[in-house]
């Protein structure tokens, strides 16, 4: 997924590397307070205790979450700034490659898929960039950092964490399976809504020109409420297997929790050690799932998005030009034409000349027909 979005970044590839830089470092100094705590730990548990360094230690505490803060303020900015400079980017591009493409790729793809393309999708790839990347960099380098403490404090305890690996893996698979089949069946919805959309808005002058309006609507109806439905079944789908995820995710606790205390009165672990391990794992559990769970969140939504941007911009574009053609005239001419609306006969064996700068001259048209045909053309 970061490739790609480095490859969409283009010109921007080296600012955004240097920004989620900036995000996995922010992740590896989130763990400052859970030091300082550490130490604070050891300062109570000695027998003679200096309240000033406690104090201090504390105060280190404060200033270290409202440094983070301002850290990650200012990091929000970085990224949003690049996101929306990146989609701009890649809407341009898009845009550009659409003029360089034959009249068979509109053929062969659907209004509503482009639309979708360089809306939504596009705007996917920003919201990843904004939000979601410094969110899963930041837990992802967390959680890291803190089993590396771990492994240097008590080995033993880190692997008997790692003891239920499997079943996080089993849960992550379990889920990112379902989130899978629920996608793929949303967006093949939301071509369809989008492509209804357009239809309808820039149909609707001819839908009431032939008093179809009840009819489009209707299928324009359907269209929105199977979408709604996708959605739906989408949040419902998932709702358990992420459940389950974040579940076993935050089960560290109830085992490092037996096995610090088997090791403490066994005499080969000390308290000030295992009192850590009460205090960090929670934050590793909840980094871990963040983590997880953010990254099923935009796994499959972004991929798709991914996937049809590329997709567009891979298209094999026709031959520029060697000069620009000037068109003179513009007339149009027609003869023995019928036309239809919808499947439905509405004029049979229309023949006209339109010049540039006339209207059009119907031969031959039915009665009461001629003002609807001249709304058409």
């Amino acid at each position: 997924m970061y490739k790609e979005i480095f490859n969409l970044a283009g010109a921007k590839k080296s600012q955004l590397r240097s920004t989620f830089i900036l995000m996995s470092i922010y992740g590896m100094i989130k763990t400052i307070p859970l030091i300082f705590l550490y130490f604070i730990i050891l300062e109570f548990l000695n027998p003679s205790l200096d309240i000033v360094k406690i104090l201090g230690l504390a105060g280190l505490i404060a200033i270290s979450y409202v440094m983070l803060t301002i850290i990650d303020h200012r990091l929000f900015l970085r990224s949003m700034e690049q996101g929306l400079t990146i989609s701009y980017d890649v809407r341009m591009k898009l845009g550009d490659k659409l003029t360089k493409l034959s009249l068979g790729f509109f053929t062969e793809n659907a209004t509503g898929e482009l639309n979708t393309t360089l809306g939504e999708y596009v705007s996917r790839v920003e919201y990843f960039i904004t939000y979601m990347a410094p969110y899963l960099l930041s837990s992802q380098i967390t959680t890291i950092i803190v089993l590396i403490l771990f492994f240097i404090l008590d080995w033993r305890l880190a692997l008997a964490a790692l003891a239920i690996t499997p079943l996080i893996w089993l849960a992550f698979k379990y889920s990112d399976k379902v989130a899978e089949r629920v996608q793929k069946e949303r967006e093949k919805s939301l071509f369809n809504v989008n492509s209804r959309i357009l239809d309808f808005i820039q149909g609707i002058s001819v839908i009431k020109i032939f008093n179809q309006d009840i009819v489009k609507f209707q299928s324009f109806q359907k269209a929105v409420e199977e979408f709604r439905d996708k959605n739906i079944q989408n949040t419902s789908a998932t709702i358990i297997p992420g459940i389950i995820l974040l579940v076993f995710s935050s089960l560290f606790i109830f085992i490092i929790l037996p096995f610090g205390l088997y090791f403490y009165f066994n005499g080969t672990l000390s308290l000030e050690i295992l009192i850590f391990f009460i205090i960090a794992t929670p934050a590793f559990s909840d980094s871990l799932a963040h983590y997880l769970y953010g990254y099923l969140h935009v796994k499959h939504s972004i991929g798709h998005a991914i996937k049809h941007i590329f997709q567009v911009l891979d298209e094999e574009s026709l031959p520029e030009p060697q000069e620009v053609v000037k068109i003179e005239r513009f007339d149009i001419v027609f003869k023995n034409v019928n036309f239809s609306y919808d499947n439905q006969p509405l004029l049979e064996n229309i023949s006209g000349y339109g010049g540039s700068k006339c209207p059009v001259v119907v031969i031959g048209d039915p009665v009461g027909k001629d003002q609807s045909l001249k709304s058409l053309l």
